[in-house]
């Protein structure tokens, strides 16, 4: 089957929200999102999926509500909550929940990537850290739901284009940090991604966010050429002057075109002293053993002597038998050979009844029409068996092919 992956323009950040919101616009339900946080079974937990319009562009919305929520506010992607959660209490949330085995162990890598991170901004160890922001109701639906939304779409990846953040400082339950935050600052080190930033003044690469792409950006790359599949927005709850949208692809990997291109092997080397026997002799083997082509022609050598230029068209998996060949019936010394590019055309071979018995020839397609090559072997054998002339056996074929 095609590879699929998820394609992410990170122009004005990442936030989990943002990215529940782009991925449902992708087709995953919202049933089986919600129907997964309820399993989770977390008392006081809702969420809502709506569409709205930011600065012109339309886009998907994903909120979370809870008990207290709106008096904790700080921050989007910043939270103070009375009650703290450490990582094993996260562990143990979604391994309650009704998440498959490939989203569980997703959830907990972009929980455990974010808890490094905030022990490293604190110095403390891992487990020490309590979660005022990643372990909050908002990030664990974020979390799961992105994770639930990845599962079921089978992607195999993801790529983050334009990671921007924003700049100055921003308030939360540490106080005023300078923007990227310190946990943001410390995934982008640890996981190499790279990170542009503008002049809007605020956080636009949330802790949640910069975890998604370290968890799901590893080592995926565009294909060479892709379908987009799905197109999905979602909007960040921050007004930041202009449109706070992400925008996320579905892609698939396209498959080659049945073109006719392909390719080949050249095999060449001059011989100025091998015998016309030797060389016919050689070309015969070489079509034996699987050349595509073999061909001569006379070319002039060092010190004015005449000789020939023997090329064989050949694919790879031939080359050493076709060069050994070469070796052992001339009196060649040296053979060169590299890769040639080629265009064929589309082709099929058929086989005709005429009035001089059966016959072998290609039906060639290109450009709307229609050509037709009768087999030389086949003209001969019907040519002598008939008693007519070349001309007029190749004619009657063609007619016979392309009904005419």
């Amino acid at each position: 089957m095609p590879r699929k992956i998820l394609c992410f323009d990170c122009n004005t950040g990442i936030a989990g929200d943002m990215t529940v919101a782009a991925l449902v616009g992708l087709g995953v339900p919202e049933e089986v999102l919600k129907n997964t946080l309820y399993s989770i079974n977390i008392e006081g937990l809702s969420v809502i999926f709506n569409k709205t319009v930011t600065h012109g562009f339309a886009a998907n919305a994903f909120r979370v509500e809870y008990p207290g929520k709106h008096e904790h506010h700080h921050e989007e992607g910043h939270h103070h909550h009375h009650e703290h959660r450490h990582l094993a209490d996260i562990e143990a949330l979604v391994a309650r929940g009704s998440l498959t085995e490939r989203a569980k162990e997703l959830a907990l890598r972009m929980f455990r990537i974010v808890a490094e991170a905030e022990a490293q901004a604190h110095g403390i160890p891992v487990e020490e850290v309590h979660f005022h922001e990643v372990g909050a109701y908002d990030s664990i639906a974020d979390i799961v739901c992105v994770a639930v939304a990845v599962d079921w779409l089978g992607v195999e990846g993801a790529v983050f284009r334009n990671l921007t953040d924003g700049c100055g400082t921003i308030h939360c339950a540490h106080g005023d940090l300078p923007v990227p935050v310190p946990a943001v600052v410390n995934i982008l080190a640890k996981f190499g991604i790279p990170l542009a930033t503008c002049e809007v003044p605020t956080e636009l690469v949330t802790p949640t966010g910069a975890a998604i792409v370290a968890a799901l950006g590893q080592g995926a790359q565009l294909p060479s050429q892709y379908v987009i599949k799905a197109v999905g927005s979602g909007a960040g709850e921050r007004e930041i002057g202009r449109a706070n949208v992400l925008r996320a692809m579905l892609l698939e990997e396209a498959e080659e075109p049945a073109s006719q291109s392909d390719a080949v092997w050249v095999l060449e080397t001059n011989v100025d002293d091998s015998t016309g026997e030797q060389l016919a002799f050689t070309a015969e083997l070489l079509l034996e053993h699987g050349a595509r082509d073999v061909h001569f022609a006379p070319v002039f050598m060092k010190k004015g002597r005449p000789g020939w230029l023997l090329t064989v068209l050949a694919d790879e998996a031939r080359l050493a038998e076709l060069e050994g060949i070469i070796f052992a019936n001339t009196t060649t010394i040296g053979i060169r050979r590299h890769r040639c590019e080629r265009t064929c055309l589309e082709r099929e071979e058929v086989t005709v009844q005429t009035p001089y018995g059966e016959a072998r020839a290609k039906r060639v397609r290109h450009g709307g029409q229609t050509y037709l090559y009768p087999e030389y072997e086949s003209v001969r054998e019907l040519a002598r068996q008939s008693g007519k002339d070349f001309k007029t056996v190749f004619a009657e074929i063609q007619r016979e092919v392309l009904g005419i």
